[in-house]
């Protein structure tokens, strides 16, 4: 092979894992801050449950079927928003443990991404250690949501589980692609 030519799925799986993982990164920056976001924002939920309450109590008899509709529809957000803010105080202190972690996960995983458009000789060990990793821990995240908000997590978890997929397409491919690109930097 030319040391030149680089193969697609290597730039594709680099390319999309950089993308994931990063976004990882920022998600469990956002993820260990969540109970102090929600402790800042508290005071804004309950206003919006408030007045989402007193809209759907006036005149309740007279509504049309279009507005029922809406009607049903604000009650089904304020159920979401009275359930953000009854989380479990366990729960609340996992998503500061699990930001950290996936921090941790994605960020190997962001350098394994890198280095494997690279072409450093060890890239695809530590993406094929790094792939797992993050798709073990979406689902351990996705599960522990589930426990503590029931099926509302999978609203929430929904990009987490879509990158889960992805993520199970890039191990395959990097599993089953010609490595011998990366072989000619071996000494």
């Amino acid at each position: 092979m030319d040391s030149n030519k680089k193969p697609g799925w290597v730039t594709a799986v680099a390319i999309i894992g950089i993308v994931l993982s990063g976004f990882g990164v920022m998600g469990g920056i956002q993820e260990s801050l969540t109970p102090i976001m929600l402790e800042a924002q508290r005071a804004e939920y309950e206003a919006i449950i408030e007045e989402f309450n007193n809209i759907t109590v006036d005149d309740g008899q007279f509504v049309s079927e279009e507005d029922q509709q809406i009607i049903d529809m604000l009650q089904s957000f304020t159920k979401f928003f009275e359930k953000i803010l009854n989380m479990p105080e366990w729960y609340l202190n996992w998503l500061v443990i699990s930001g950290i972690i996936s921090m941790l996960v994605h960020g190997f995983y962001l350098f394994a991404a890198i280095w494997l458009m690279q072409l450093k000789p060890y890239a695809p060990r530590y993406l094929a250690v790094a792939l797992p990793l993050s798709i073990a821990f979406a689902i351990t995240r996705t599960t522990i949501a589930v426990q503590a908000l029931d099926s509302m997590a999978l609203l929430m978890m929904g990009g987490t589980l879509i990158a889960m997929v992805v993520e199970i397409v890039l191990l395959i491919v990097l599993l089953v692609k010609d490595k011998s690109a990366f072989k000619q930097f071996e000494a």
